[in-house]
């Protein structure tokens, strides 16, 4: 974000790092089509390098983007018609860890084989944090589906594996589109990810 800024910058010179530069810098990235998200990120970034890091006092006074409004959880029906769309046991797994486990799908995608403890009916979910990682508690539909999925891999495989890069996880944006194929499927309308 700070590069993409200084790049955006009409010269090299330390004194082109103002506010009004900044002001302009979001504007640009909102009309390019950043989202509030993005925007929030952008200039926190920008707050924490120029601001607290370098004490020029360029943010000041401006606030962030509005968070956007929640997304409203899958319903019953719904999740059972997600279920009924799925192609492959690994489409009902991505839809149960979003809307039984509560999983976000960052959460999903860092999932390892080793993380799966079939015999406790346990997962382990880390976290950035270390000390925030958690064991959640699996029903024996997810169990099932687990096993299923991860028998004769390695515990160092990824449980979501991309189809593309050999050994690295699915994306979250690919994980995203896999669950709008399955929202199109049963036509089911809205975001759903966040369901999730």
């Amino acid at each position: 974000i700070l590069l993409h800024f200084l790049q955006s910058l009409p010269t090299a010179d330390a004194a082109a790092i103002t506010p009004d530069a900044v002001s302009d810098f979001r504007r640009r990235r909102m009309r390019a089509g950043a989202g509030c998200a993005a925007c929030r990120v952008d200039l926190s970034a920008l707050r924490t390098v120029l601001d607290k890091l370098l004490g020029l006092e360029t943010t000041a006074g401006m606030r962030y983007a509005r968070r956007p409004e929640p997304v409203a959880g899958a319903t019953r029906k719904q999740v059972k018609e997600l279920l009924r769309a799925g192609q492959d046991d690994t489409d009902r797994l991505l839809v149960l860890m979003l809307n039984v486990l509560k999983l976000r799908p960052g959460q999903i995608a860092a999932l390892k084989v080793g993380d799966f403890y079939p015999k406790e009916g346990v997962l382990l979910v880390h976290h950035d944090k270390p000390e925030k990682s958690f064991l959640s508690l699996l029903p024996d539909e997810l169990i099932e589906l687990l096993v299923r999925i991860v028998k004769r891999r390695h515990r160092g495989d990824w449980i979501f594996a991309s189809s593309r890069r050999e050994r690295a996880p699915l994306s979250v944006r690919a994980l995203q589109k896999r669950l709008d194929r399955l929202c199109r499927r049963c036509r089911l309308a809205g975001n759903l990810h966040g369901t999730a």
